[in-house]
């Protein structure tokens, strides 16, 4: 059976939101984990049910780290050091980082591992780093050129996905108590430009409209979305958020370019959401979005999202298939089983 330790690093808010209450690791570790932040243990999960042997390392929260040196008799402080050890004593024969940039190329060129593999579907890291990777995935489309001239050995296009066991949480309730919700990141031009016109548009012209996320405390205070602003979200509390929703509106970040990507699209619909979503070009390679069979409602403007989402909390009937039909489709197309399949075949194949 083949090991693999996946390696990730967390929000510090959402680390700081979840105090410990044990000396456990593993049991504490498991505590983070179930909630659902980001990847949560939806890669290990499921490589494991592929005939992987798989750990998680979250390397950057310090208190879970600390509790495995002591566990584990491991005098270290450096959360680099401490989540190297780990790797050793764990000794797998691929190490999977989800931040391309929290080890040193330095480190990553001595560590005696067969595959040395990584996902990207963020800012650019540095050259350095992507030149010792065997293999990287990546659900940028425009990614895999530029990767390739920077060194990376190989580059494979993996989408991103919704793991189906999050509608399991007892936590999860269907009331529809919002019309129309954002979660996400704001306050950052240069990440959200074209983002942040839609979303003060939608904040100006939708009552019900609600926003949750970070980076809020940026914005001015007579910004239409800090008016709107409810607090933070993350990992399970963001997924009752929008099961909890009638419409939930998306947007990339700068860096997506022109490509669909975002893991938004995903979560919103797995969680039977009514999707609303920037027109990107390759949209339809997840979605129908046409009507009437359409999966989820694209806006090609800020006017348009504002039209649109206007027109979904008019219609019931027409939202509520909508939602129904995008939930089906991720569900069906869209799930990390499926994507780690995938993953697992290539990184079986260059081992």
């Amino acid at each position: 059976m083949p090991k693999i330790a996946i390696v990730d690093t967390y929000y510090p808010n959402f680390i700081d939101s979840i105090p410990l209450y044990g000396d456990d690791y593993q049991s504490e570790l498991k505590r983070v984990l179930v909630r659902g932040f980001g990847t949560a243990d939806f890669y290990s999960k499921n490589l494991r049910r592929l005939g992987w042997e798989a750990i998680d390392i979250i390397a950057n929260h310090r208190e879970l780290q600390r509790l495995w040196c002591l566990e584990n008799n491991v005098n270290l402080s450096n959360p680099i050091e401490i989540a190297e050890e780990q790797i050793r004593r764990f000794n797998p024969d691929v190490l999977f980082c989800q931040d391309l940039s929290f080890f040193p190329s330095g480190l990553l060129a001595r560590m005696d591992i067969k595959v040395l593999a990584a996902q990207c579907s963020c800012p650019m890291p540095s050259v350095d780093n992507v030149k010792q990777f065997d293999i990287i995935f990546t659900s940028f489309p425009h990614y895999l050129a530029r990767m390739h001239k920077m060194g990376a050995k190989h580059v494979v296009f993996n989408s991103l996905a919704f793991e189906p066991s999050i509608l399991d949480s007892p936590k999860l309730h269907q009331t529809s108590l919002y019309d129309c919700v954002f979660i996400g990141g704001v306050g950052t031009p240069s990440h959200w430009k074209y983002g942040m016109e839609v979303l003060e548009a939608v904040a100006e012209e939708i009552p019900g409209m609600r926003f949750f996320g970070y980076g809020y405390d940026l914005l001015k205070n007579d910004n239409p979305i800090k008016r709107k602003y409810i607090g933070p979200a993350w990992g399970l509390e963001m997924y009752d958020i929008m099961r909890n929703s009638k419409v939930v509106l998306n947007r990339h970040g700068e860096v997506a370019e022109n490509f669909a990507n975002n893991m938004r699209m995903f979560e919103a619909t797995g969680c039977g959401a009514c999707l609303v979503t920037d027109t990107k070009t390759n949209l339809k390679e997840y979605f129908n979005i046409m009507e009437p069979n359409n999966d989820i409602v694209p806006y090609s403007c800020p006017e348009d999202a504002v039209s649109k989402i206007k027109s979904l909390l008019e219609n019931e009937e027409r939202r509520a298939r909508i939602a129904r039909n995008g939930q089906l489709k991720t569900l069906s197309t869209h799930t990390y089983l499926q994507r780690m399949g995938d993953i697992s075949e290539c990184l079986r194949a260059i081992l």
